[in-house]
């Protein structure tokens, strides 16, 4: 749950729900993942905005030799997604690194 303001001074206030499901009986794990958002503007009443997302991510897990199965690891991640955003259709890939952080 959120508040979102742009250059417009639009104030929306959005709700979004997500649910995911990690498999690892692959060569590297995959996530499969649904979001739905709604969005309502605080000025124009009646404009309001529903997306839906359909997700794959593969996590690239980095493997130099210091990784090991009690290590937190480093990942590249592909992300392949169709979104519904009111009537139009999106498809995105995006990738990326993350790098856990210890305690």
């Amino acid at each position: 749950m959120g508040k979102r303001f742009n250059a417009d001074f639009d104030i929306s206030n959005y709700f979004g729900l997500g649910i995911y499901k990690e498999f690892n009986n692959f060569n590297y794990p995959t996530i499969i993942y649904l979001k739905q958002l709604t969005e309502n503007n605080i000025i124009e009443i009646e404009k309001n905005n529903q997306s839906i997302e359909l997700g794959l991510t593969f996590k690239l897990i980095v493997n130099d030799g210091s990784n090991n199965p009690d290590f937190m690891k480093d990942n590249l991640w592909l992300d392949i997604s169709m979104t519904s955003y009111n009537s139009d259709k999106y498809l995105s890939i995006e990738t990326g690194i993350s790098h856990p952080i210890q305690n």
